[in-house]
């Protein structure tokens, strides 16, 4: 197993960790190697935790306050934000080792259950509610290959999933699914598993409550980042190789605000009947 997961993404993110260090560093007016030096390091050990691609120690915010003149309070902040990394960093293993991947499903249904307004934003795979268990199996396989699990639960995880289908025709919600046409030419499972996938989204063309679309390849207004799902209006959550990091408030009215222009781009009705159609017999020639 490996023992060191990505982490950049909580350390470097604007006011986390990394960004303190440094900004703590560069106010006492001292370079890195300066910093290195003083507290017996490798250069590279300092870029490497102002990059986010180390987990700082206590000893080595210490080293940061020490050095840079930081007092008590600012280093307990510094402690704070580095132990709220670490909670993030090991909260997706978490959650799927020892066969958890079903009651992670279980959380995830009861988030549709409770919103009645509800965006899929894929730019990797097909969204969860309208994947095929064939399709949603491979889905599966991939991310416990990837995180070197026990996919003794997978088979329980797919009839989960399954079951976010039966939010999908509550006609009191209302959905936005939004996905790029990469995700119709870019799969990790058998030609015939695909084809019915791609035949599946075409049912929810035209259904009243249901907005679906797709991003053709080609120039767009904003450049779609990562794939997210939006409750209300007022959560977000973004996927990763990792896991899901949730953002609220401020942090999620920016994706509010690039789904309106990626909508721009979007076709939808026979317009995304065709790309799916292209896409379906692309794999009967490949």
């Amino acid at each position: 197993m490996s023992s060191n997961p990505p982490i950049t993404q909580w350390l470097a993110q604007p006011g986390g960790v990394a960004d303190t260090l440094r900004h703590a560093r560069t106010t006492a007016g001292v370079t890195g190697k300066e910093l290195a030096v003083a507290a017996g390091w490798p250069p590279s050990k300092v870029s490497k935790l102002e990059a986010g691609k180390q987990m700082p120690t206590s000893d080595d915010i210490a080293a940061y306050a020490r050095i840079a003149g930081l007092d008590d309070t600012a280093v307990q902040h510094l402690q704070d934000l580095a132990r709220i990394a670490e909670d993030a960093r090991t909260s997706h293993r978490r959650r799927y080792a020892g066969g958890r991947g079903a009651a992670v499903q279980d959380e995830f249904l009861q988030l549709l259950a409770d919103a009645t307004s509800i965006v899929f934003f894929d730019v990797a795979y097909v969204p969860g509610m309208l994947q095929t268990a064939d399709y949603c199996r491979a889905v599966f396989a991939d991310g416990y290959r990837l995180h070197e699990l026990d996919p003794s639960d997978i088979g329980e995880a797919v009839a989960k999933r399954m079951r976010r289908a039966d939010h999908l025709y509550d006609s009191s919600k209302r959905f936005n699914l939004l996905m790029t046409e990469q995700v119709l030419r870019t799969y990790a499972c058998e030609p015939a598993v695909m084809r019915a996938q791609l035949d599946r989204l075409q049912t929810v063309i035209g259904v009243p409550h249901i907005r679906f679309g797709i991003i053709p390849f080609g120039k767009v207004s904003t450049w779609p980042q990562a794939s997210f799902q939006m409750f209300d209006g007022e959560s977000v959550l973004v996927e990763n190789l990792y896991g899901d990091v949730k953002y609220v408030g401020d942090e999620a009215a920016i994706f509010a605000r690039a789904l309106d222009l990626m909508w721009q781009d979007a076709v939808e009705g026979d317009e995304a009947r065709r790309l799916l159609v292209a896409a379906a017999d692309a794999l009967t020639t490949s």
